[in-house]
This record gives structure tokens, C-alpha cells and sequence, in this order.
């Protein structure tokens, strides 16, 4: 079976130095694929991402960070007094005591999602930042939103590793929500190894491919500048990724690079036989 590999930057919108990496590894074609914060991004950076007609653009759900695209008046639940969404612990413990009225985080879902296609974009998939889709309870109801909005392919976190606390805790979420996703199309794999080393190489890379399988997709998180509070490595992401090392790695291996809108049925149905 043929290796494909989709490379997706999160965070599109996270701010100026996300935005501009990504718009920049685009023009490279170092990447293939981003995901987009509806809520943070710019229209001047959407703009320019309109001009990048190889990737694909998904959104990347945001119900943790900033204001939302609805009037939080509408959405109280899932913000606080000033208008402003809780962190993912936080909305979590709410959504567990009852707090959480679910049509709030179906509602904010949707206005995401339609903000982004107001703008222009074609939305090829999602994800969420924190992996909020797949977390208990909270991620069936915005895989019912994603599902009623029309979107077919959604990222599907089966992290290969699991030997850290991080990614134990995204492999149990993901087979408490594997159920749920029956509905939409996803890569088999998602490979997380530039976000736990915190560091880019071709040792991290070569590491990274080693684990690919069918369609899969590679998380990265570019950005030019740190961010304060980040736990992530962006700036060594982006630098390491535009000096063209992974596209050259990808070749000596024959390893596919596609994106989102190049993963088709007969891909699932590969899909289905890897899992099972």
C-alpha cells in the first residue's frame, strides 16, 4: 500500500507570526494543508491565504481562546462574564456539572464554520485546537455540528506513541470518541512528534515517517516568532521546515505528500482494513 502523508499547520489566525510562517511554508510548498482559528484570524491573512490555491483549508475549531464569533450573549454558557470562552479544563469540569447548554457549543460550531465560508474559504476538513473534537461528551456535540454543516472529513487523533502523559490522555480521548466518527472520512494516523520533542530534525523526522501508514497526517505548528505561554517550539518548526529538509526526506523515501482535498472514499476503505 502507497504512503501519503498530509502536513497540516494548526493555528492559522493564532496570531501575526502563526499566520505569516504558514502563508509563507505555503508559498514553499511545505505544506499542504492548514487550519484556520475563525475566531482570531485577520481578513487581510485570509486574503492572502485565498491566493494559495495547492493547500487545503480547514477549520481549526477554537472554543478555549479568545471571543467567539457568536454574540456571547447567545452562547453563556461557554463564556465567561466578560465575553471571553474558558480554558478547555474549565469548560470541561462546567460541561461534566451540568453547566454547559450543548446547543452553545453546536451554535458557536456553526458560526465558525460559516464565518469562514462567508469570508471565501472552502473549508476541505476539521480539527479543533486542544483536540477538543474528541474529548468526552463535548466532542459528539461538535461532531454533530461539524456532521449538520456539511463537513465530511474531520482529523482523526490515533497518536501511534502514547508512552507520555499528553498523548496517553489524547489516546484515551480518541477511542472514547472513535464511535462518533464513523460519519466522516479521516487519515489513519496523526503524527505529533515536532509538538512532544519541541524541536525539529531530521532525526525527528525520519523517526516521524517511520510510522506512516496509508494516509496520514503530520500536526505541525509554525510560527517566526515565540509566542509567551506556548509550550510549543514553533520558531524551530518554521525554520526547519522552510529549509526544505521534509519534502527532500518525503522523495528519499517515496513517500506521497497530498492534503486534504486529494483524500478520497477509496482512501477510507483503505482505511477501514488498517484499523481492522
Amino acid at each position: 500500500m502507497s504512503r501519503r502523508l498530509i502536513i497540516n499547520a494548526d493555528d492559522f489566525g493564532w496570531d501575526d507570526f502563526a499566520s505569516e510562517a504558514i502563508l509563507d511554508l505555503a508559498s514553499r510548498k511545505a505544506i499542504t494543508s492548514t487550519t484556520i482559528m475563525a475566531n482570531l484570524v485577520k481578513e487581510s491573512h485570509l486574503s492572502e491565504l485565498k491566493k494559495q490555491p495547492s493547500i487545503s483549508t480547514g477549520l481549526h475549531l477554537n472554543l478555549i481562546d479568545g471571543k467567539p464569533v457568536s454574540i456571547p450573549g447567545e452562547i453563556k454558557s461557554i463564556v465567561d462574564s466578560k465575553g471571553v470562552f474558558f480554558s478547555s479544563s474549565e469548560l470541561f469540569k462546567r460541561y461534566l456539572s451540568g453547566k454547559v447548554n450543548k446547543e452553545h457549543i453546536i451554535k458557536e460550531t456553526k458560526a465558525q464554520i460559516e464565518y469562514l465560508r462567508l469570508s471565501g474559504i472552502e473549508i476541505s476538513h476539521a480539527d479543533s485546537h486542544q483536540h477538543l473534537h474528541i474529548y468526552p461528551f463535548i466532542g459528539k456535540d461538535i461532531l454533530t455540528a461539524f456532521f449538520q454543516s456539511g463537513i465530511t472529513k474531520v482529523r482523526r487523533v490515533n497518536v501511534p506513541d502514547y508512552f507520555d502523559k499528553r498523548r496517553a490522555v489524547i489516546k484515551m480521548f480518541y477511542l472514547f470518541s472513535a464511535p462518533s466518527m464513523h460519519k466522516f472520512k479521516s487519515p489513519v494516523r496523526l503524527l505529533s512528534d515536532f509538538s512532544v520533542a519541541r524541536d525539529a530534525s531530521d532525526e525527528i523526522v525520519k523517526k516521524s515517517f517511520s510510522k506512516i501508514k496509508g494516509v496520514t497526517e503530520m500536526m505541525i505548528h509554525p510560527a517566526s516568532k515565540l509566542r509567551k505561554g506556548s509550550y510549543l517550539n514553533r520558531v524551530a518548526e518554521y525554520n526547519y521546515l522552510k529549509k526544505g529538509n521534509c519534502i527532500r526526506l518525503l522523495e528519499e523515501q517515496n513517500i506521497q505528500l497530498i492534503n486534504y482535498n486529494d483524500f478520497q472514499r477509496s482512501d477510507v476503505e483503505s482505511i477501514h482494513r488498517i484499523l481492522h
